[in-house]
């Protein structure tokens, strides 16, 4: 991840295939986050924060598409 002070997370996946299969993975289990490709970082996704429960959903999910 990057270190920010903003209220998200942004994660550089490397590669534009990474991120874009990251994406996709996490969207087949209902998970969405934002492909920053319109910023200029293709190989990168932001993960907003939210409540406990759904940042830990997130973790979970991240987990088990990784």
């Amino acid at each position: 991840y990057v270190n920010s002070g903003g209220n998200f997370v942004m994660m550089d996946l490397k590669t534009p295939e990474k991120a874009e299969g990251l994406i996709r993975a996490l969207m087949e289990k209902g998970v969405f986050v934002r492909h920053l490709i319109a910023f200029g970082l293709p190989h990168c996704i932001r993960v907003s924060i939210g409540k406990p429960e759904d940042n830990q959903h997130f973790i979970d999910t991240l987990k088990e598409v990784f």
